[in-house]
């Protein structure tokens, strides 16, 4: 629950921001019916992010909203005013498409907001098995298991420095994307790049509470906090990675990420400052000082045509493609789910959406493109799943929120997937689903397997090891 003071802040936010870009776009194509579906949609975003607010200082809901604000609204605006769209090679929208996909936006939203209204089973007093597994914070008492993600976190470290010093570590991504495996194999390269990053966060996590509850155990803390920077500093992974892991350790870290609305303002300092500041990384670590402040406003100036702000363009495209194709009755969805099975044993595995889209359209140029949920239940599952998925997952998410931040009775200071699903939400969001869910079904699974093998079985119970929060000072 936010204070009146700081739910002012954030309206007020929201309301100046669209006026301050209101007049400041040139506005190339100017049609008002379309400019005014936009503002219903910053509406109905904005009432959404302040809904969610006044209940939590973060939510997976929250991140829904926040992601709709920029992604369907605030990007896709400016890309229209200025007639300059991400991706060159598919032909440009027009005004009839922009306005219709406007208008699928905000029944999507809503059938978002009627599925979190939906109560079924006395939805506040029941959860199943994997709810509980996602909102539960577990913290077993410390145990010798623990050294093994000590031992883990410090041997990549150690590794990763021998073999690319100290400027490879905050080299660009094209440097680093070698930097534990460098074969051909997509499967171990997929590997890799899930559980090397899952457990060092979890471990740094892990012994940061060890430390706050035992007051023992700084060092460790310190190596394996020292270890997650140096094998995954934010200039030399995905911006998602980064994400994921440094915004789940502030939840942790710092209180005031736990109340009031200092989430909201650090994620939005993030998508405006942080995430193009990562990006002048992605190709290149030349950077001088006068170079680096040069392309840092250029880079934030154009970020909202370039092609990480591409969701809704994708929606676009997606809309085409079915009034072409139809929908691939979950095609796209089966090779996400089962992404873990090697192309060699399946051939005709389907590729992301994203590629799939750009391979379509335009065969031959850049694929690696993304695509929104909402774009991904249209391909899937055609109109009909465009609306029954939001339904289900506006109440999946609103009943997943509603258990991890009522567990008053059993909060406990420690490691809660929540805490990693919360920004992993917008890698999904934003897709394409491929990508997203085998990253974020491989974080949550690596975070499962870490608590059995952490947990003390001469001591397990029923229940997991609860340390009180009131009792972490």
């Amino acid at each position: 629950m936010q204070n009146s003071k700081s739910m002012m802040a954030v309206t007020a936010f929201l309301i100046l921001l669209p006026v301050f870009i209101f007049f400041n776009v040139p506005y190339i194509n100017n049609d008002a019916i379309v400019i005014i579906t936009f503002i219903i949609n910053a509406i109905l975003f904005s009432g959404g992010i302040l809904f969610e607010l006044k209940k939590y200082s973060f939510s997976l809901n929250l991140m829904y909203w926040i992601f709709m604000y920029f992604f369907m609204f605030l990007a896709p605006f400016i890309q229209y005013t200025n007639n300059k769209y991400p991706w060159e090679f598919f032909a440009h929208p027009t005004e009839d498409e922009i306005f219709i996909n406007n208008i699928l936006i905000i029944i999507f939203s809503l059938m978002w907001i009627l599925g979190g209204r939906i109560k079924v089973n006395k939805q506040k007093k029941k959860t199943n098995k994997v709810e509980s597994y996602l909102t539960t914070e577990f913290i077993p008492k410390y145990n010798k298991k623990y050294l093994i993600l000590l031992i883990i976190s410090g041997v990549l470290a150690s590794y990763a420095l021998l073999k690319f010093g100290l400027r490879g570590i905050i080299s660009s991504r094209a440097e680093s994307s070698n930097k534990f495996y460098s074969g051909n194999n997509q499967s171990i390269d997929l590997i890799i790049g899930i559980v090397f990053p899952a457990v060092l966060t979890y471990a740094a996590i892990m012994y940061f509470v060890a430390w706050k509850r035992e007051k023992k155990h700084f060092v460790e803390m310190l190596i394996c906090m020292a270890s997650l920077v140096i094998c995954f500093f934010p200039t030399t992974v995905a911006r998602y990675k980064a994400a994921t892991i440094y915004i789940a350790l502030l939840i942790v870290i710092w209180p005031k990420m736990r109340k009031g609305s200092t989430f909201f303002w650090v994620l939005l300092g993030g998508l405006f400052f942080i995430f193009p500041f990562l990006n002048l990384f992605r190709y290149s670590s030349d950077m001088t000082l006068s170079n680096f402040f040069i392309n840092l406003k250029d880079n934030f100036i154009i970020s909202y045509t370039e092609g990480h702000y591409d969701a809704y363009e994708s929606l676009i495209i997606a809309t085409r493609y079915i009034k072409i194709e139809g929908c691939t009755y979950g095609r796209q969805l089966m090779g996400a789910i089962l992404f873990f099975i090697p192309r060699g044993i399946w051939p005709s595995k389907s590729i992301g959406s994203g590629a799939f889209l750009a391979e379509y359209f335009s065969p031959g140029s850049f694929s690696n493109i993304s695509c929104t949920f909402s774009a991904e239940c249209l391909i899937n599952g055609g109109w009909l799943g465009f609306v029954f998925l939001p339904l289900l997952f506006g109440f999946l998410f609103t009943k997943i929120d509603f258990v991890y931040h009522n567990k008053k009775d059993e909060r406990a200071f420690g490691v809660s997937p929540y805490i990693l699903l919360t920004p992993l939400i917008f890698f999904v969001l934003r897709g394409d689903l491929m990508s997203s869910f085998s990253y974020t079904f491989g974080f949550m699974l690596t975070g499962f397997f870490i608590k059995i093998f952490i947990a003390n079985d001469k001591k397990r119970t029923t229940s997991p090891c609860f340390i009180p929060i009131k009792n972490i000072k």
